[in-house]
């Protein structure tokens, strides 16, 4: 089982609840982007958010990586194992079924829900993601694969652990190998005639909770130097990610392009590392700032596009900083009623009712 915690983290990692919430902004941003066509009006702002505003998915898998470990540590039961599975599914499943819901019941009202499928949107699991509802519940499919991974990874013995994850990177990378090599996978003639289940075992966005996973247990050791090197590292890749992009060497389409992904896995790692080095010399955004940040970041996360749909649907010529002023704006205010009203009181009781729901099975058991 994990259950040695690593010496010298901080106990609450604010900087980055306040990355998840601006990594849910440009993504809100590369949608925004999509609205407008290019050479138009603002084009440099709407270029930054269209290359530039993906990446905050590659920021959200590194992210997810790395709260997967520190939340492992303070497992020591079987038991907690479970319970961390059942809590990391009811955590995505409770916020994303009434966005998916109000999204598929707008595009049904203005007749565009055409392939998309109710019932597979609602269980995410095995759904191409075109039938999706909301197109973006493509990254909660990656993550309940993780999350199904790390659950299995908390029965292995402490000392099996690192040879487990180097065993999971050597399968990803080999998978690489075979799709690029010998299937020609990702090439655009051939990427359509694969399901979407191929790609989620094959794809490079392992790799990137995989880095997530493994910067936990060098928090203790992040120096100045390796904050500079992040840094470094960071405007190097945005540069990089910006001139290859604009020549039309990178898609942003998500995972079909192994160099996106691995710029993007680049860029998210520094900006994570740098964060952590923030924290750890004591630049620390608030923490109950953070704890808002954190809170509203999965809602705005979801709750963009039904946002974005409807005011384009009933202001379509609205110029490009007029709607990232609006949509930015009603985004947070629908995510913080979410919050409010819905997404915080469900997520608070988790704890009571799921001692309810185990103290009814152990006795049913028992009978």
């Amino acid at each position: 089982m994990l259950n040695e915690k690593p010496m010298g983290e901080p106990a609450i990692f604010a900087n980055i609840q306040l990355l998840r919430l601006l990594a849910a902004l440009s993504v809100v941003l590369f949608h925004l982007s999509a609205y407008y066509p290019a050479g138009i009006g603002e084009s440099v702002s709407i270029t930054l958010s269209h290359y530039l505003g993906f990446f905050g998915v590659d920021v959200f898998f590194l992210i997810s990586g790395f709260v997967m470990a520190k939340t492992t540590q303070s497992l020591s039961e079987y038991s907690d194992s479970i319970r961390f599975i059942v809590k990391r599914f009811y955590r995505i499943y409770i916020s994303y079924w009434p966005f998916a819901l109000t999204f598929f019941l707008i595009l049904a009202i203005f007749e565009q829900q055409e392939g998309r499928s109710l019932l597979g949107s609602l269980i995410l699991i095995g759904v191409d993601f075109q039938s999706l509802s909301l197109p973006i519940a493509w990254t909660l499919q990656f993550e309940l694969l993780f999350y199904f991974g790390v659950f299995v990874f908390t029965f292995l013995p402490k000392r099996w652990m690192k040879f487990a994850l180097i065993g999971v990177g050597v399968v990803v990378a080999a998978a690489q190998a075979y799709a690029i090599l010998l299937l020609n996978f990702y090439s655009m003639e051939r990427f359509a005639e694969y399901p979407m289940s191929f790609l989620y075992f094959v794809s490079l966005f392992w790799f990137q909770f995989l880095a997530g996973f493994a910067l936990f247990f060098f928090v203790s050791r992040v120096s100045l130097q390796g904050a500079t090197i992040a840094v470094s590292v960071l405007v190097g890749t945005i540069y990089f990610a910006m001139s290859s992009q604009s020549a039309g060497e990178l898609l942003y389409s998500g995972s079909n392009i192994p160099e996106r992904v691995l710029v993007g896995g680049v860029l998210a790692f520094s900006l994570l590392s740098f964060a952590l080095y923030l924290e750890k010399v004591g630049f620390t955004v608030n923490h109950k700032l953070a704890a808002v940040c954190g809170d509203l970041s999965y809602a705005v996360y979801l709750g963009h596009l039904p946002v974005l749909f409807l005011l384009f649907y009933f202001m379509p010529n609205m110029g490009f900083y007029a709607s990232l002023l609006i949509t930015v704006t009603l985004t947070l205010v629908v995510s913080w009623l979410f919050h409010k009203l819905f997404e915080g009181p469900l997520l608070s009781r988790f704890d009571y009712t799921y001692n309810q729901v185990a103290k009814h099975f152990s006795k049913g058991c028992k009978a």
